[in-house]
């Protein structure tokens, strides 16, 4: 199963809370200034392009297109003179989700612009009578917009998950899959990765071989994006030290930690956060 898949399978099978959906109209010279988004988003290019920008990388957002964001990326963008641009986007909160770093920061897709329009305003509409009824509706809504996006940014994919061998020895991907559920769960442990070979019965250098086969980075990799992840979540929403936040993921050493973080983000912690401490 590819990593978009897989994030959008819990997607479906989880509860996602909608905290905006918006449709504007931006004129040339509009723009938005770079931060950390908390939140993912979606976002559909109605007409007209803009610049964007993500963890540095700028490229051209134009219509039809869909634009995913994950939450903990840095982007800004703004509307070139002389032109225009219509866009809708929804930031949700996928509750007890948490995205694959795999996936990166940004995930493109072609839109098929009246199917994806009429569902935003739909999801505006649902907003705006915000009863249970309505809330219910729009969950599914999104639901649905998300898994059209998703199949379209990574086609065949599921052909290819499907046509993946299994592994001889121990319990093979299945041994990989309960791995990293176990490690988004428990990689603020400093000794997250001590016992994993064995939660996979699998050998060690076994273990090594199929994460790194199965997942496309090692275990030790995978981790380490998962504990940046979450150190950026606490630097933008907490005043936590520097020192407390490199505990609170995972790292004794708040130097060891800073040296990460500028490797991960190309930022210092001290350069990504909000709050002051």
């Amino acid at each position: 199963m590819s990593p978009v898949e897989r994030y959008l399978r819990r997607l479906l099978s989880a509860r996602i809370s909608i905290t905006h959906v918006q449709v504007a109209s931006c004129a040339a010279g509009f723009r938005v200034a770079e931060r950390v988004v908390p939140t993912p988003r979606l976002l559909l290019a109605r007409a007209g392009s803009a610049q964007y920008a993500v963890e540095g990388r700028a490229f051209r957002f134009g219509a039809p297109g869909l634009l995913w964001v994950a939450a903990g990326a840095r982007r800004g963008w703004r509307v070139p003179r002389g032109g225009r641009f219509d866009v809708s986007w929804v930031e949700y909160d996928p509750v007890q989700v948490r995205e694959d770093p795999r996936l990166g920061s940004v995930l493109r897709a072609p839109a098929d612009l009246d199917l994806e329009s009429a569902a935003f305003t739909r999801l505006l509409r649902m907003r705006a009578l915000d009863t249970p009824a309505a809330r219910l509706e729009a969950e599914g809504e999104l639901k649905a917009l998300l898994a059209r996006f998703f199949l379209r940014a990574a086609p065949g994919a599921g052909a290819r998950a499907a046509q993946a061998p299994r592994e001889r020895g121990g319990f093979g991907p299945q041994g990989i899959e309960r791995a990293v559920a176990w490690l988004e769960q428990h990689f603020r442990r400093p000794d997250a990765l001590r016992d994993l070979p064995a939660r996979a019965h699998l050998s060690p250098n076994h273990f090594r071989l199929l994460f790194k086969r199965r997942m496309g980075l090692s275990a030790q990799a995978y981790v380490t994006a998962l504990r940046m992840r979450a150190a950026r979540a606490f630097l933008q929403e907490t005043d936590l030290p520097v020192k407390q936040v490199a505990r609170a993921v995972g790292y004794e050493d708040p130097l060891y930690f800073s040296r990460l973080y500028r490797g991960f983000w190309k930022r210092s912690p001290s350069e990504d956060r909000v709050f002051s401490p």
